[in-house]
């Protein structure tokens, strides 16, 4: 997967009130369809607060993905999922991340 795969993550935006998702801008540089994006919220002192799957994006494609990004959350953490042969291959050698501050 590592030469393969060609995203990265450009922005992450907190949630604009409790109860509401935040996002992120995926940009595939790639010439591979990221079937799924898993994303990992970490907090400062890195304890794991939650994983979701954001979904896909095409080759080529910048998308803004929306998903539940926990309060105090200061990095996130992405695998993608392609497609290879029919087969769907998580590319868990291929992590990529964003931290920020102040938290969300």
């Amino acid at each position: 997967c590592t030469g393969d795969l060609n995203y990265e993550l450009l922005k992450v935006n907190c949630p604009a009130a409790p109860g509401q998702n935040g996002s992120v801008l995926v940009d595939n540089k790639g010439d591979l369809n990221i079937v799924n994006i898993n994303l990992r919220t970490f907090d400062a002192d890195g304890n794991n607060l939650g994983v979701t799957q954001i979904g896909e994006v095409n080759s080529f494609e910048i998308k803004t993905k929306t998903s539940e990004i926990q309060a105090g959350t200061t990095k996130v953490e992405t695998l993608a999922t392609i497609s290879v042969s029919g087969e769907e291959v998580t590319c868990s050698d291929a992590p990529r991340s964003k931290s920020f501050a102040p938290a969300c």
